[in-house]
């Protein structure tokens, strides 16, 4: 069976899929980045800059990926938080940000080894009741997650 490439499964599969698929194959952020970065050809001038902190109980989260997928439709924005929580989105090759307007977000671990996978609340990857308005400009936007609510 061939193996079908990065263009067609983009391209057929919904983004949570592909985010199961990319954490199965125990590749990192780099492979979402990838997936970026091919779908990153067209410009769109409508994107505002977005970075934050993400931090559970207070402490800083390190290497998680922190997603924006528009409500109206359109193309998800994704970014990494460092050793110290902090994240900025990439849209495409050539632009940082994501689209104006409702974002759900999600915070998912890096990858299925991450030591944090555990740690993140499970409310807060899949189907997330995390929102954010990105509007037009620089947009500071932390997320506090609680361990127990």
């Amino acid at each position: 069976m061939q193996t079908p490439s990065l263009r067609f499964v983009v391209d057929t599969m919904s983004r949570n899929a592909l985010l199961t698929r990319i954490k199965s194959r125990g590749l990192s952020l780099l492979g979402m980045l990838a997936v970026v970065l091919v779908l990153g050809c067209q410009q769109n001038g409508n994107l505002g800059d977005v970075s934050g902190v993400v931090s559970l109980d207070g402490t800083p989260l390190a290497d998680v990926v922190v997603s924006f997928t528009p409500k109206t439709g359109g193309r998800a924005s994704i970014g990494q938080t460092d050793a110290e929580g902090k994240y900025r989105l990439i849209f495409s090759t050539t632009e940082l940000g994501a689209q104006l307007g409702e974002h759900r977000v999600e915070i998912l671990p890096a990858d299925d080894e991450a030591p944090n996978m555990r740690v993140i609340p499970k409310k807060y990857q899949i189907n997330s009741p995390l929102s954010a308005h990105v509007e037009s400009g620089v947009n500071q936007i932390d997320f506090e997650l609680k361990s127990k609510e």
